[in-house]
């Protein structure tokens, strides 16, 4: 049973794949009360047991994931 996964941290202006940033950015909003940015947001696709996850078709058909 192999998965791939791929995933994003959003804030809906900025995405990156770095969990110490995530932890940077909400570590920034907490101290600030909210006032700093948004909260990141995780998102993650992954894919069906034994298919690989073709990233650029899967955007292809829900685009918005890539908006979020």
């Amino acid at each position: 049973m192999i998965r791939e996964t791929a995933y994003w941290f959003s804030t809906g202006r900025q995405r990156h794949t770095s969990v110490i940033r995530y932890w940077f950015q909400a570590t920034l909003r907490r101290i600030t009360l909210g006032r700093s940015d948004k909260e990141p947001v995780l998102i993650m696709i992954q894919s069906e047991e034994d298919h690989t996850l073709n990233l650029g078709e899967v955007l292809d058909q829900f685009g918005v994931l890539f908006d979020i």
